[in-house]
């Protein structure tokens, strides 16, 4: 307790951890899963837990994913229904001006497959 349980030290580890945490939002790095499943913890056990910080409700990334995701899977759904009905104009605009935005779509014999390469 004489030392104030380091949260300087704390504070500046967090500050450094936002660092990398920011340079793989922005993929100019990469971790293994399992290290990553730590910084996660660790950044929540020390940030939460710990120092008290509150996670704000209702403007999660997890519900705005999960919202980005459905939208995203409601226009392919419209691409398929072009495709279905041999618009290939439309569906090929469909499939442009995603990857305009930055999504890769691949068409696979399962299905549709995309992901955000941004």
């Amino acid at each position: 307790m004489n030392d104030d349980l380091a949260t300087p030290l704390v504070l500046s580890n967090l500050f450094e951890a936002c660092t990398v945490v920011n340079k793989l939002i922005d993929h100019k790095a990469t971790i293994c899963a399992d290290c990553l499943k730590e910084l996660s913890e660790t950044m929540r056990l020390f940030a939460f837990d710990i120092l008290g910080l509150k996670e704000e409700k209702g403007g999660s990334n997890d519900s705005r994913e999960e919202a980005f995701g459905k939208v995203v899977d409601m226009v392919l759904e419209l691409r398929a229904k072009a495709k279905a009905d041999k618009d290939w104009a439309t569906s090929d605009k469909i499939r442009d001006e995603l990857a305009a935005a930055g999504f890769e779509v691949k068409d696979t014999k399962d299905g549709v497959t995309w992901k955000l390469n941004k």
